[in-house]
């Protein structure tokens, strides 16, 4: 299968912030939060942050899905990110370890990421485009962004844990 959707019911979902095994992603984001002076380039690495704990947060993946594993990322190729929303809605191109390439889509209901949020999964094929924003992105002259620096200094410190 080259799509999967990824919910967590209500029921099954931990307290936010997700406590172990995700909570290393958030500390390592609040680590690059409290620099000096303040850093601006945050905004990636917050919604690509909760978006891996949300992930990891699914304790009973999908029958027929493989699970994205965050040690299984090499680097994030590209990323987009709606500026505008109130709540995350995003999407992450990355580069596996093994060659390959997935594409992540997450999208938050509210500020802890309450029982309508999702993420979408998908396996992408060698040499295919990135995909289209969704067509309810609302600032589409934003666009994708080829590999924030941010993101790749977020996913060493990661490795460095």
């Amino acid at each position: 299968m080259d799509t999967c959707l990824v919910t967590i019911p209500t029921d099954r979902r931990p307290p936010w912030p997700f406590e172990k095994p995700a909570a290393k992603y958030l500390r390592t984001l609040v680590q690059m939060g409290a620099e000096r002076p303040p850093r601006l380039d945050l905004f990636f690495v917050a919604g690509f942050s909760d978006s891996l704990r949300f992930l990891v947060a699914d304790d009973m993946p999908t029958p027929g899905c493989t699970r994205l594993d965050p040690s299984d990322i090499a680097s994030v190729a590209w990323a987009w990110g709606d500026h505008e929303s109130d709540d995350w809605h995003g999407g992450f191109v990355l580069d596996l370890h093994s060659g390959g390439r997935v594409y992540i889509e997450t999208k938050a209901e509210g500020m802890d990421w309450g029982p309508g949020s999702t993420a979408i999964v998908t396996r992408m094929r060698p040499g295919a485009e990135l995909p289209l924003l969704p067509c309810h992105h609302r600032v589409m002259h934003y666009g994708w962004h080829r590999a924030p620096a941010e993101l790749q200094e977020y996913l060493l410190r990661l490795a460095g844990i």
